[in-house]
Formats: structure tokens, C-alpha cells, sequence
């Protein structure tokens, strides 16, 4: 909860950091930002991305662990409510779990993707030319598929 942006804000000394997320896990961000003291770097907005993102525009935007909750359909409405909050030359930062072309793997991918459907009903983990077809569709450009990160997640880093 707020562990991408807590490892932000002690890297980076100046960042300012708004996370946005349900009332459910804000509390528990919350917690953690004092525990870091990090209160004057990270704030917090209470919301849900499925009805509104906060109006205002950015710099750049993390989408972690949610690209695979929905349908394509409510996901590209996402990425261009987040494209049309991000200033120009903003950069969107993506990490979920894609498949290869095939579909049928890396088994993870697979399995993550049975998840979704048997926790959520709906949502699919997406192949990696889908997620750069999407963004791309939007407007970003000088997409970069970053696959060395902890865990396996991919990172896909595109501009505005």
C-alpha cells in the first residue's frame, strides 16, 4: 500500500506525489507515509478511477497492478482520462502482468489472468502487442517495455 510511491519519495528529495485510491487502502497508505515521514511529500486523494480521476494534470501518472481488473473497453476510457491529465511531455508508467503473443504463457500471466476472472468476473491480463496497441491508439509514443523489474511484471513507460 504506497510502496512504489514511498520508494519515490525517499529517492527523489523534491517530488511532490499524489496517490489516488480507494478509502479502503488509503488508510493503510496513510499509515504508512507517517511511519516513513513522509507527510509532506505524499498526499493522499480518496476515489475510485471507475468514476472520476482527480481534474487536475501531472507530470506523470503510475498505473500499478490495475490494467488487468476490466474489460478493454473501460480500460482504454482509463488511459485516455489519465492521457488528458498528463501535461505534455508527461509520462505514463504502466506495470501489470502480459502475456506473449500466444497467450499461453509465462505460466504466471496465465494463471493471473484465470484470477481475474474468478475474482472479479470480468478483466484479462493483456498481451504485450494489446497494451502497446492501446497506448499507442491514445497517443502516446516512444513506448518502452521494461521487463527488469522485481517480481514478474512488466513495466511499459510511454509519452505524451
Amino acid at each position: 500500500y504506497g510502496t512504489h510511491s514511498i520508494i519515490i519519495a525517499r529517492k527523489i528529495q523534491n517530488v511532490k506525489i499524489n496517490v489516488f485510491d480507494l478509502p479502503m487502502v488509503t488508510k493503510i497508505l496513510a499509515e504508512n507515509i507517517k511511519n516513513e515521514k513522509l507527510e509532506n511529500q505524499i498526499q493522499i486523494v480518496e476515489g475510485d478511477y471507475k468514476k472520476n480521476l482527480p481534474n487536475e494534470n501531472y507530470d506523470a501518472i503510475f498505473l500499478f497492478a490495475i490494467i488487468h481488473q476490466d474489460e478493454e473497453k473501460e480500460i482504454n476510457n482509463l488511459v485516455k482520462q489519465v492521457y488528458n491529465r498528463l501535461k505534455k511531455g508527461g509520462k505514463l508508467y504502466v506495470t501489470s502482468y502480459f502475456l506473449e503473443e500466444n497467450k499461453i504463457e509465462p505460466l504466471f500471466s496465465v494463471m493471473f489472468g484465470i484470477e481475474m476472472l474468478v475474482r472479479y468476473g470480468k478483466g484479462r491480463v493483456y498481451t504485450h502487442s494489446e497494451i502497446m496497441s492501446i497506448l499507442s491508439a491514445i497517443g502516446f509514443s516512444d513506448i518502452i517495455r521494461d521487463d527488469n523489474i522485481p517480481g514478474p511484471a512488466t513495466l511499459y513507460i510511454a509519452i505524451k
